[in-house]
């Protein structure tokens, strides 16, 4: 029974970081075409800004270096793999303890 939790779980997880994803970069591409001011938008934003704000410094730094791109994205993305990596990771070494 145990077992099944814990499959359900990872299941769970893994569709909220498909979805998390989905959704920064739904909320990049809309960056583009969309006026800040959409509610759309803004319901995106409270959403990806959270995830986003850890990055933000570090693609400031970059900027101001010249770099000519936002790199808080692809850094928020790369952590949310990492972090379902590690998560699934987590998973599998208590099925195997129980």
């Amino acid at each position: 029974m145990a077992h099944l939790v814990i499959v359900q779980i990872a299941n769970g997880l893994s569709i909220f970081f498909r979805i998390a994803t989905f959704v920064m970069v739904l909320y990049a591409f809309l960056s583009w075409f969309v006026r800040p001011d959409n509610a759309f938008y803004r319901l995106l934003a409270r959403f990806c800004q959270p995830i986003l704000a850890p990055f933000r410094p570090i693609a400031a730094r970059l900027i101001y270096r010249g770099f000519p791109f936002d790199v808080s994205y692809i850094l928020a993305f790369f952590a949310i793999q990492v972090l379902e990596y590690l998560v699934m990771q987590v998973l599998s070494w208590i099925l195997m303890l129980i």
